[in-house]
């Protein structure tokens, strides 16, 4: 019987704690991210990486960083969703100077 009783509160334990976790894990912000080469000069918040085009969103972290990179840079770009949604926008920039 204390075995039926030990796998009981086993149980319950790991319902406790699998329930308790779950709002832990859902606060992680997950981004997306994009790397390449800076194909045209970043201008009107929008940088082009490899050819292809990205909105940079307005007061973020990619905006301040934005004059700083030039065509030739390498830089990851972090974005706000997939990188093929169209209302994806760049929140962040690293880039590695390539001069």
């Amino acid at each position: 019987m204390n075995t039926n009783r030990f796998l009981a509160s086993l149980f319950a334990a790991m319902v406790t704690f699998g329930l308790l976790s779950a709002p832990a894990l859902a606060n992680k912000q997950v981004f997306f991210s994009v790397s390449g080469s800076v194909t045209a000069p970043p201008t009107g918040g929008e940088i082009t990486v490899d050819g292809h085009t990205y909105h940079i969103q307005n007061g973020s972290s990619a905006e301040a960083q934005e004059a700083d990179v030039q065509v030739g840079d390498s830089v990851e770009l972090k974005l706000s969703g997939p990188p093929d949604s169209d209302s994806t926008e760049v929140v962040a920039i690293h880039a590695t100077h390539g001069r």
